[in-house]
C-alpha cells in the first residue's frame, strides 16, 4: 500500500532525523538562513553534496535539512517492505474480540 508523497516524507523525516543528529559533526554542520540558502543556492547544494546534511532555518527555527540524492536515497530505501494484509496478519492484537454493541441513545 502507498503512502501519499508527502506522508511518505513525514515519515521519511521521521526514520532519519535521529539517525542524522546521531551522525551530526558539529565542525561541518551548517545551519543556512533561508534567504540565505536563497541567494547561494549552487553554492548550498555543492556544500550538501561535498559535506552532509544541511539545515535551513526560517524565522530562527529549523526548517528544514536539505541531503545528497545519494544519501536520500540509501535512508528511503525499504528494508522489508510488507503488504498491508501482512501487516494486518502480523498485528499483536490478531485474535482480540472487539465490543461492536451500540452504549447509549444513539
Amino acid at each position: 500500500m502507498l503512502l501519499p508523497p508527502e506522508i511518505q516524507l513525514a515519515r521519511l523525516a521521521e526514520i532519519c532525523a535521529p539517525q542524522y543528529m546521531a551522525q551530526s559533526n558539529k565542525k561541518t554542520d551548517r545551519i543556512w538562513k533561508l534567504q540565505d540558502a536563497k541567494n547561494r543556492f549552487s553554492e548550498f547544494v555543492e556544500v550538501a553534496r561535498a559535506e552532509g546534511p544541511q539545515t535551513v532555518s526560517k524565522h530562527g527555527q529549523s526548517a528544514v535539512v536539505v541531503v545528497a540524492e545519494e544519501l536520500f536515497r540509501k535512508l528511503a530505501e525499504k528494508k522489508n517492505p510488507v503488504s498491508f494484509a501482512e501487516f494486518i496478519r502480523r498485528s499483536p492484537l490478531k485474535g482480540v474480540t472487539l465490543d461492536l454493541k451500540r452504549h447509549g441513545a444513539f
